[in-house]
C-alpha cells in the first residue's frame, strides 16, 4: 500500500507538471493540494518537486513508445502504465545504481563522512515519465523524480534528495537514441 501511495504522488506530480514547460527547464509542481486522480483514490502533492521537459524529434506515440525500452535500458521497474494519458511510472524503489551507474550521478542526498549520501544511504526514488505535444511541433518527454535517502546503520529520518537533472536529460536523450534505431 505504501508503494502505491508514492505511486500515486508521482503520478499526480506528472499531472501538474504536465500544465506548464519549456524546453530543458524544470518545472514546480505546485503547492500542497489534493487531487483525484481516478475512482475514490487521493494523492498529495509534495511541493518543491519539479518536472523536467526535453524536446525529441518524433511523434508523440512513437515517442511513448519507446518509453517501456528505455526504462529497461536504466533497470527502472515498471509499476504503472497509463496509455490514456501516456505516462509510465516506477513506484517506488530502492536502487543501489541505476542504468549501472552511481545514484550520486542523478541525485543530490547531501554528503556524510563517508561521501555522497545517495550512494551509501538506502534510496527511495519514484519517478513517473510522459510524452506531450510541443507547440509548434514535436514530442516533449517530462520525467518528474521524487526521492529520499536514510543512513541504513542508525534509526534516522529520510532526507529529501534533489535530482541533479541528469536522468531526466538521459532519458530523453535514451528515448531519442530507440527512435533512431527503430527507423
Amino acid at each position: 500500500m505504501k508503494h502505491v501511495r508514492t505511486l500515486l504522488v508521482a503520478v499526480a506530480l506528472a499531472f501538474v507538471g504536465c500544465a506548464s514547460s519549456r524546453h530543458g527547464a524544470p518545472t514546480e509542481a505546485g503547492r500542497q493540494t489534493i487531487t483525484q486522480l481516478s475512482g475514490d483514490i487521493e494523492a498529495q502533492l509534495i511541493h518543491g518537486t519539479a518536472a523536467s521537459a526535453h524536446s525529441v524529434g518524433a511523434g508523440v506515440v512513437a515517442a511513448w513508445g519507446a518509453l517501456p525500452v528505455v526504462y529497461d535500458s536504466l533497470r527502472i521497474p515498471i509499476a504503472v502504465v497509463d496509455t490514456m494519458n501516456m505516462r509510465l511510472g516506477s513506484g517506488s524503489f530502492h536502487p543501489s545504481r541505476i542504468g549501472g551507474r552511481r545514484l550520486s550521478r542523478y541525485l543530490d542526498c547531501g554528503r556524510g563522512m563517508t561521501g555522497a549520501n545517495a550512494d551509501t544511504y538506502r534510496v527511495t526514488v519514484s519517478l513517473v515519465t510522459w510524452v506531450s505535444e510541443r507547440s509548434g511541433g514535436g514530442t516533449q518527454v517530462h520525467t518528474a523524480i521524487d526521492a529520499s535517502a536514510k543512513a541504513r546503520d542508525v534509526n534516522s529520518y529520510p532526507v529529501n534528495c534533489s535530482s541533479k537533472g541528469v536522468l531526466e536529460r538521459e532519458i530523453a536523450e535514451l528515448t531519442a537514441a530507440v527512435l533512431q534505431t527503430s527507423r
